[in-house]
C-alpha cells in the first residue's frame, strides 16, 4: 500500500513537471505530402487542402487578417528562417537604420554565415537588414538581436512579448534566426499575424521587394558584396517557373526539421494577400503559394465595400434649434470621418458571405451616440457618434467615428425692435424682422392674418352661442310664468 502511494505521488509530480514544459515537446519534424491530388489551374476557386504539399497552410487578407483558406492552421511547427520576419520588424521598431553595429564573436560562430562576416566588422542596421531578409543571414540576425537587446536571450524575450501583442497564442521563439531548437515553434496562423503586422511597415516592404543590394567594403574587407534576394516568388525575380505576377514578398526558410517554409505576399487591385506554408517541399512551397494566391484572387472572393453600404443607409441624429434647410424633420445624416474611411475598405470574402453581409447590413452594425441629441450650431466634422461593423466572417470588428457633414446654423428667433416713428400715443410700434434683417416675411404675415381671422371667428361663435343661450332662457322663463298664472287662476276658481 505504501509503495502504491509513493508511486502515485511520483506520477503526479512527473505530470506536474511536464505541465510546465513548453508545448514544443509535441512539435514533430515536418512531413510534406509525397503526392497531391489533381489540381485544375483553370479553376483556382476549387482549391482543397489535398492540393497542397504543405503540412499546414493559411491564406489571409493582409489588411484585415481575416482567414480565407486554411489547412492545419493551428498545428505547432518549426518556422525556420521565416522567424526573421519578426526579427526584422523588431529591429525597425527599435533601431535607427543608420545605427552602426559591430559584429561579435557569437555572431561569427553562427552557421551558416553570409560573407562570412568577420569579428569586429562594422555595418549599419540597414545593411544588416538587407543581409537578413535577402540572403537569410543567420549571423546578421544575431548581430541585430544583440544591437537591440544586448543579448540573444533578451531579444528572444522581446520577440515573444511582441508576438503576444500581435495576437499570437501558439508561439514560442528562442532564436532570432530560426535555427533548430526544440522550444522554437509557431503556427501558420500566428505567423500570418506577424507577417500582416510587418507589412504595415514601409521600410520592411521596401527591403523585402529589393532584388539586389550591394554592401560596400569594410575595414576588414576590401571588396563590395552583392546580396541577391532568394525569394523566387517575387514579381520580377527572373524565375520563369515560380515568379508570381503580383508577388511582393516575403521570406523563405528551411531546416531538416522544418523542411521548406515560406511566407508570401501578393497585391492585386488594392488587395493584399498573405500566405504561409510550413512543411512543404523545395519546389512545393512556391507552387503551394501560387495556388493559394490564385484562390484568393479568384472570383470566389469579392470585395465588401462597407463604406458604400453605410452611405446607402446613413445614421441620423436629432438636431434641435437648426435651420429648416439644414436638416430634414430635425434629423441630420452623419458621414464617416475622412480619416476613418480607409478602415471600411479592403474587406473581402466569399461571394456568399459578402452577399449575406450586404443583405443584412443593419444586423452587422451598432451605433453609440455621444448624446441623445445635439443643438445647433454645429461645425462640420464634429464627432457625433460611433459605428461598429462586424460581419460573421470577420475575426475582428471595425469602429469608425461619424461626424457632421457640414456646418449646421442655428435658427434665429424673430426679434422685436422699436419702429422709427410713433403711433401718435407716445408708444413705439413693434416691427418683426426675419433672419436676413428684412421686415416680416409674407409667410409670417399670412400666419398672423390667419390667427387673427381664427380669433374673430371664435369670438363670433362665442357671441352667437351666448346670445342663443340667453334667448332660450328668456323663452323658458316666459313659459314658466304663463304656467304659474294658469295654475293660480285655476286655484281661485276652485275656492270661489
Amino acid at each position: 500500500m505504501k509503495f502504491c502511494r509513493n508511486l502515485m505521488i511520483c506520477l503526479l509530480c512527473t505530470a506536474l513537471v511536464f505541465s510546465f514544459i513548453p508545448n514544443a515537446a509535441a512539435v514533430q519534424n515536418a512531413q510534406p505530402a509525397a503526392a497531391i491530388s489533381a489540381y485544375d489551374s483553370t479553376a483556382p476557386q476549387l482549391l482543397t487542402a489535398s492540393n497542397l504539399y504543405a503540412q499546414s497552410a493559411i491564406l489571409v487578407n493582409g489588411t484585415t487578417g481575416s482567414v480565407i483558406f486554411e489547412k492545419n492552421a493551428n498545428l505547432e511547427m518549426y518556422p525556420a528562417s521565416t522567424t526573421k520576419i519578426l526579427t526584422a520588424l523588431l529591429v525597425l521598431e527599435n533601431c535607427d537604420l543608420s545605427t552602426q553595429v559591430t559584429i561579435s564573436q557569437r555572431a561569427i560562430q553562427t552557421e551558416p554565415t553570409w560573407i562570412p562576416a568577420m569579428m569586429g566588422e562594422v555595418y549599419t542596421v540597414e545593411q544588416l537588414l538587407y543581409a537578413l531578409m535577402l540572403q537569410s543571414a543567420n549571423d546578421a540576425a544575431l548581430a541585430l538581436a544583440e544591437a537591440v537587446s544586448g543579448s540573444v536571450e533578451n531579444f528572444a524575450a522581446l520577440m515573444n512579448e511582441r508576438a503576444r501583442e500581435i495576437g499570437c497564442t501558439n508561439t514560442n521563439f528562442t532564436t532570432p534566426n530560426g535555427l533548430p531548437d526544440s522550444k522554437h515553434y509557431t503556427t501558420v496562423s500566428d505567423m500570418a499575424k506577424i507577417a500582416c503586422e510587418a507589412m504595415k511597415n514601409e521600410t520592411f516592404r521596401r527591403i523585402i521587394t529589393t532584388q539586389t543590394y550591394v554592401l560596400p567594403p569594410t575595414s576588414k574587407r576590401s571588396e563590395s558584396v552583392t546580396l541577391t534576394n532568394k525569394n523566387k516568388f517575387l514579381a520580377g525575380s527572373g524565375d520563369s517557373t515560380f515568379s508570381y505576377t503580383y508577388g511582393t514578398g516575403i521570406k523563405t526558410g528551411y531546416t531538416n526539421a522544418a523542411q521548406s517554409t515560406f511566407v508570401g505576399a501578393a497585391e492585386k487591385d488594392g488587395r493584399l494577400l498573405i500566405s504561409v506554408v510550413f512543411g512543404s517541399t523545395s519546389d512545393g512551397k512556391w507552387l503551394d503559394t501560387q495556388k493559394l494566391m490564385d484562390y484568393g484572387f479568384s472570383g470566389a472572393y469579392v470585395d465588401l465595400d462597407i463604406l458604400s453600404l453605410y452611405n446607402t443607409s446613413k445614421h441620423t441624429m436629432l438636431i434641435t434649434g437648426a435651420e429648416d434647410s439644414a436638416v430634414v424633420n430635425g434629423l441630420l445624416e452623419l458621414e464617416v470621418a475622412q480619416e476613418d474611411q480607409e478602415k471600411l475598405r479592403g474587406y473581402f470574402s466569399s461571394l456568399e458571405n459578402v452577399s449575406v453581409a450586404e443583405r443584412s447590413f443593419s444586423s452587422c452594425v451598432s451605433y453609440a451616440d455621444y448624446a441623445p441629441s445635439f443643438s445647433a450650431p454645429i461645425q462640420a466634422g464634429t464627432p457625433m457618434a460611433t459605428m461598429t461593423f462586424q460581419a460573421p466572417f470577420m475575426e475582428q470588428s471595425v469602429t469608425v467615428t461619424l461626424v457632421a457633414p457640414n456646418d449646421i446654423a442655428a435658427k434665429v428667433a424673430p426679434t422685436a425692435v422699436p419702429s422709427i416713428g410713433g403711433n401718435g400715443t407716445g408708444d413705439a410700434q413693434t416691427v418683426f424682422f426675419a433672419d436676413n434683417g428684412s421686415t416680416t416675411s409674407k409667410k409670417d404675415k399670412l400666419l398672423i392674418s390667419l390667427m387673427l381671422a381664427t380669433g374673430v371667428l371664435l369670438l363670433l361663435v362665442v357671441i352667437t352661442l351666448v346670445g342663443s343661450t340667453i334667448r332660450t332662457n328668456r323663452r323658458r322663463a316666459r313659459r314658466r310664468k304663463a304656467a304659474q298664472a294658469r295654475r293660480a287662476q285655476q286655484y281661485r276658481r276652485y275656492y270661489q
